[in-house]
């Protein structure tokens, strides 16, 4: 503790990433897996942060439930995740009253969990994965 005293979080007033004017703050999110980490039960580690005024205000890491048959599948199972954990922040951002000017970007590296989440018509190649990964569908 000693050598990081002067380490901490700084939260800006304007933050260039999501601010627009005052009272107008929208979070937003990085979310991340490490496909087979453990090399045990070779299950996936999902992990993601959120941020609000250029700081970190909610994170998690967690070994995945199941394992995952590709890295497409534990990173949709990751956004999957990270969504539920969004519409948490949205809800109580609003219980706070913050208004939102515009929708919360969540953030990851994986193309195919992209492309998983924007097409429907991709589904045909992807019944494996479980229906409730689908979530990130409804909200998007």
């Amino acid at each position: 503790m000693k050598g990081t005293k002067d380490t901490g979080i700084i939260y800006q007033k304007e933050a260039t990433m999501e601010r627009s004017n005052f009272g107008h703050m929208t979070p937003w999110s990085f979310c991340d897996a490490n496909y087979a980490e453990d090399p045990r039960d070779r299950r996936s580690t999902s992990r993601f942060v959120f941020m609000l005024a250029s700081g970190p205000v909610m994170w998690k890491s967690k070994k995945q439930a199941s394992v995952a048959l590709s890295t497409t599948d534990a990173e949709y199972y990751t956004l999957g995740i990270a969504c539920q954990e969004a519409v948490f922040v949205k809800q109580l951002c609003q219980e706070l009253f913050m208004s939102f000017c515009k929708p919360m970007n969540i953030y990851m590296d994986n193309t195919g969990a992209v492309a998983l989440s924007d097409n429907l018509v991709f589904h045909n190649r992807s019944k494996h994965i479980d229906i409730c990964w689908h979530f990130v569908r409804d909200l998007i």
